[in-house]
């Protein structure tokens, strides 16, 4: 479930922090619905299966730069996906 109290504005400043924080100070743009409403029908069309992601390539986060830079490269043919281990040992 999507929690309406989060402001998207929030938390595109946080993707966008720590994005800046690993690959330095390089123009990063991310895009995030405004609207809770929005968010609701992005989800609905997901769990329809009416929108797919196209999956190009998984890297850890600590590959983060060698991913940019294959982005950069102009040939990849869907989403680069970073992948952050989460460790339930705390």
């Amino acid at each position: 479930p999507i929690n309406s109290n989060i402001d998207p504005s929030l938390l595109q400043r946080a993707f966008t922090a720590l994005w800046t924080s690993i690959v330095g100070n390089r123009k990063v743009v991310f895009g995030i619905a405004k609207r809770i409403e929005d968010l609701t029908f992005l989800r609905e069309l997901i769990e329809a299966g009416k929108i797919r992601s196209v999956i190009d390539r998984h890297y850890p986060l600590e590959q983060t730069a060698e991913a940019h830079r294959y982005v950069e490269t102009g040939h990849k043919k869907g989403n680069v996906v970073i992948t952050v281990e989460h460790n339930d040992k705390t």
